[in-house]
């Protein structure tokens, strides 16, 4: 980069003390050179069994000599202490890829349908089916993404054309998607589709909600004081809104809660006068904060602009510099100052 801007080359030292390098990838002839190695120059029989060994039970007995032999440079390879072997995907593996709540590859299409304005969602047996059949390609995590493009590819290319606004991803689309096509072109979305996007809905909202539960403990402590029950459920309505990611959605919610806060310190410091949400107007807010496309900031000063002189003028009438804003103040803000100020000055 620093050649592209200006030209010249400019060497430069790194410290590698405290980074740790990860080498990876599938090694293929790796297993041949170690069965070369390791072999006893059987005969008969002998030798093809062998022949047979599991190529992953034969790469757990790599050794620095058969990096070398592969290609390696001596010094690099001493360099890189620690050396393990995965285990291949199983189905099962597959499957609970395709299921985590934070999983890239289901995320993403959704986004992609959303970017149309189509809500997609997936049934757990379409998922294994998927599953089931990336698993032949033998190509690990990667047949996800291309087994998922091979059934929905044509999906999302007919579908916005049309007034689809959401799709079921049901076993018999992941078996055959042609035909499935072919068949919500001619009659539209049916009842029992409808009832099983529904359903599909309901269960993924509820396996977010207990995702969150089981990993509670394991999120920072700011999180966890601020994650309440009802917040947890603006969050999990949240990612499956957009499709975001779980984890990001929390955080976002979270940052949004301190923010919120930093309005109500900043209105005391440039008015005199405090004021607090309680816990339904504060999440309610959350929930527009959400949605809105601005800071929180602006957000409130927007929503709130003529509330330093409203509640001044109470102050002044009754002497009172603390307010609470109940839910009634986000749904109507305008509308629940001059309901304070008139009960301010009847009494």
């Amino acid at each position: 980069e620093q050649f592209r801007r200006t030209g010249k080359k400019e060497k430069r030292t790194v410290n590698t003390r405290d980074i740790l390098f990860i080498v990876s990838g599938a090694f293929n002839g790796l297993a041949d050179i170690i069965r070369r190695r390791i072999s006893d120059h059987g005969i008969g029989f002998q030798t093809e069994g062998k022949r047979k060994d599991d190529e992953t039970d034969c790469l757990k007995k790599v050794t620095a000599e058969d990096l070398i032999h592969y290609g390696f440079e001596s010094e690099f390879i001493g360099r890189l202490p620690v050396m393990t072997v995965f285990d291949s995907l199983t189905v099962d593996d597959l499957y609970q890829i395709l299921k985590s709540p934070n999983g890239v590859v289901i995320n993403s299409k959704k986004q992609d349908f959303k970017a149309y304005g189509i809500d997609i969602r997936f049934e757990d047996e379409a998922l294994y089916r998927i599953a089931k059949q990336a698993h032949t390609h033998n190509t690990g995590a990667r047949g996800l993404v291309s087994e998922v493009e091979k059934v929905l590819m044509k999906f999302e290319k007919k579908l916005p054309s049309t007034s689809c606004k959401r799709l079921i991803v049901t076993r018999e689309i992941a078996e055959n998607p042609e035909r499935e096509l072919t068949l919500l072109l001619e009659k539209g979305e049916t009842e029992d589709q409808k009832e099983r996007y529904l359903n599909a809905l309901k269960q993924e909202k509820e396996k977010l909600q207990t995702s969150i539960a089981e990993n509670i403990k394991s999120l920072p402590e700011l999180y966890r004081e601020l994650l309440t029950e009802p917040r947890i459920t603006i969050a999990v309505d949240r990612a499956v809104e957009t499709g975001a990611e779980l984890t990001a959605v929390l955080e976002e919610l979270c940052g949004l809660v301190v923010d919120i806060e930093h309005f109500e310190q900043s209105f005391c410091e440039d008015s005199g006068i405090t004021i607090a949400f309680d816990e339904s107007a504060l999440n309610l807010l959350l929930k527009k904060a959400l949605q809105a496309k601005t800071p929180v900031d602006e957000l409130c000063t927007t929503m709130f602009k003529g509330y330093k002189h409203g509640l001044n003028l109470i102050r002044e009438k009754n002497g009172n510099y603390k307010f609470v804003l109940f839910r009634e103040a986000i749904e109507d803000p305008e509308g629940y100052l001059d309901k304070l100020i008139r009960e301010s000055y009847g009494n």
